[in-house]
């Protein structure tokens, strides 16, 4: 099953204290952060996302919507100027034939309980974040380990060598160590 995850976008970033706090010094900026994590999430969840903001004065025009140049499965939308990012979700969920796929975010318990009394999932927004955060991390400690192993792996010509050339080098190398025992403790 797919899922599809629907997100109350400014729900979201007053989770988030670092992205609340920027929301009141930049919005643009803070929405950008957000995009920029939900990039990433989608690149590595293969799953879909619809990015809901309230349409507001200080956001691209109200109603509008476009994909992400970095992630075709992003879809990022600003309701109607008087339409409220809840009203876009739940109509949007009342109107999926397959609800059972579609996974709501937000902090707002009425929206929760009423998409899922539709049939949808919901996740409360701290804990999207901390699952944004957590999958991060661990991309984070993979990407350090394969860099730390890449380095020590760097210029040692044994790496390139086929079996034959390796069983070979090993076999100078234990003929060096029997002539000359003193420097055993230096390969």
């Amino acid at each position: 099953m797919a899922e599809h995850y629907l997100i109350d976008g400014y729900n979201v970033i007053h989770k988030d204290p670092s992205l609340r706090k920027l929301l009141f010094q930049d919005s643009r900026a803070a929405r950008e952060q957000l995009i920029s994590r939900l990039i990433d999430f989608t690149l590595m969840n293969s799953c879909a996302v619809t990015l809901v903001f309230d349409g507001r004065h200080d956001a691209p025009p109200s109603g509008s919507t476009a994909v992400s140049a970095q992630s075709p499965r992003l879809t990022i939308t600003y309701t109607a100027e008087r339409q409220s990012a809840d009203a876009y979700i739940e109509r949007y969920v009342q109107r999926h034939p397959v609800r059972s796929e579609l996974v709501v975010v937000s902090s707002d318990r009425g929206i929760r309980d009423l998409c899922r009394g539709m049939g949808s999932l919901t996740v409360d927004a701290a804990y999207f974040l901390k699952t944004l955060k957590e999958q991060a991390d661990r991309v984070r400690e993979r990407l350090a380990a394969a860099q730390m192993e890449s380095a020590r792996n760097r210029g040692r010509v044994e790496d390139a060598l086929d079996d034959q050339a390796r069983a070979s080098l090993q076999a100078i190398r234990e003929k060096l160590l029997r002539k000359h025992p003193e420097k055993k403790g230096r390969s």
